[in-house]
């Protein structure tokens, strides 16, 4: 468990410069971590609008809505751009 699980689980919101995870146990019995987009926008230099673009576009197939926040396992990779 790291120290974001921590905020999390006490509603205290993570410092700046952690992602903040959340653990997933899906039916396969594994568990999962989930990233929300923001996290990974800033990982891949791309701004959230072009993420929400990409799970609009079918790009990003394995993201998930939790609550009001979109959220990608943590393997996920930057989807193929135009050049």
């Amino acid at each position: 468990m790291t120290s974001a699980d921590l905020y999390i689980a006490n509603h205290i919101p993570p410092p700046k410069d952690e992602f903040m995870t959340i653990h997933v146990l899906p039916s396969s019995g594994m568990i999962a971590e989930y990233i929300p987009f923001a996290d990974f926008a800033k990982e891949w230099t791309v701004s959230i609008e072009t993420m929400y673009a990409w799970r609009r576009r079918g790009k990003l197939p394995e993201a998930v809505k939790i609550g009001r926040d979109w959220y990608l396992p943590g393997d996920s990779t930057k989807p193929e751009t135009r050049s």
